[in-house]
């Protein structure tokens, strides 16, 4: 097994929930930490599990100490209720995320995208991944991995 460790933000969802099952099943990484909103009532020997705000993401400071930081953060205009509140949990939270992963040091920010991204789109949602893209690579993290997947399928909880 590795020494590495992951901080894995999102686990609660499609990708982030699948990713986590591949990051506690797989072997380079001896620890994974993530971040929700409410408890997913896992248990595995690898696992912990930090309930935060993330309105006040910089109070888990302590958290981004780690090798790699997962990003699956993510939501849908239907569910946000806004287009202000779905760019907060779509935008703002991931750059906070980012930030924090750069200044505690980690060595890799992997996030997930969208097919489409582009800060110039006349559609919402790909102008705002766009812009997310834009603001992440102006981050100085040693590496950075963009995920674009294409429509998501897959059982959700929702």
């Amino acid at each position: 097994m590795e020494s590495k460790s992951a901080l894995l933000v999102g686990a609660s969802g499609l990708v982030g929930g699948e990713l986590l099952n591949c990051l506690l099943i797989g072997s380079e990484y001896w620890k994974v930490l993530i971040l929700v909103r409410k408890p997913l009532g896992l248990i595995h020997p690898k696992l912990e599990e930090r309930v935060i705000e993330f309105e006040e993401l910089a109070r888990y400071k302590d958290c981004f100490k780690v090798n790699d930081v997962f990003c699956c953060l993510g939501t849908t205009i239907k569910k946000a209720r806004s287009q202000k509140a779905f760019k907060k949990v779509d935008v703002e939270y991931p750059l906070e995320i980012a930030r924090l992963a750069m200044e505690m040091k980690a060595e890799k920010f992997l996030i997930i995208s969208s097919m489409g991204a582009n800060p110039r789109s006349s559609v919402f949602y790909s102008r705002m991944k766009g812009l997310l893209e834009q603001k992440i690579k102006e981050i100085s993290i040693k590496s950075i991995h963009i995920f674009r997947p294409s429509l998501l399928l897959g059982n959700r909880k929702e």
